[in-house]
């Protein structure tokens, strides 16, 4: 790897170049945002801590900093986002669509909406991306209950939703692409 020669992925990296007879082993052009939270990139990650001081988690704070980069092209000047926002603060009332128990999720001050974008005018809600990392969403039933209703209310409410894992890669493209499919493809 370019950023290291110490870690599992280097080590990995360096014993199939040591034992391969295919030529040399290329990086690839795919990168992730999420990439800098393993421990070959350390040195960078604690560069990106110091000026990027706050209590979230870092893949949400790599996830903000994505955003205002996107949300900042003037294709996109009517939107924004906030990060953390109640379901309840966003979601209809009187949505009757709502099981009992989606209702009851969705009233709950902790259940929220990693980033909620909306239009910057009307304050209408354009969609909501979730960060979703892998060990974590996708080993913990818990979780995958609750980012289940979630799903299931952000539909019935008519709310879009992206779900990046941090185990995939092209957030960027990604994020514009879902947004260019809101706003240009109607």
């Amino acid at each position: 790897m370019a950023n290291s020669k110490t870690g599992v992925l280097s080590d990995l990296i360096n014993y199939i170049s040591y034992n391969q007879d295919f030529g040399k082993v290329d990086e690839g052009n795919i990168k992730s945002i999420y990439d800098i939270l393993y421990s070959d990139y350390e040195e960078q990650l604690n560069k990106f801590r110091k000026t990027h001081h706050s209590k979230d988690f870092d893949t949400e704070n790599l996830t903000k900093e994505l955003l205002k980069d996107i949300l900042n092209e003037s294709k996109y000047k009517s939107l924004w986002f906030r990060m953390h926002v109640s379901l309840r603060d966003f979601i209809k009332n009187n949505n009757h669509d709502l099981t009992n128990e989606e209702y009851k999720f969705c009233m709950n001050p902790n259940a929220h909406a990693d980033f909620l974008i909306y239009n910057k005018m009307s304050r209408k809600p354009v969609c909501v991306i979730e960060v979703d990392g892998v060990s974590f969403h996708e080993q913990q039933k818990k979780q995958k209950e609750r980012d289940s209703k979630k799903n299931s209310i952000l539909s019935k409410s008519g709310i879009p939703i992206l779900r990046l894992k941090t185990n995939e890669s092209n957030e960027n493209k990604r994020i514009s692409s879902f947004l260019n499919s809101l706003l240009f493809n109607s």
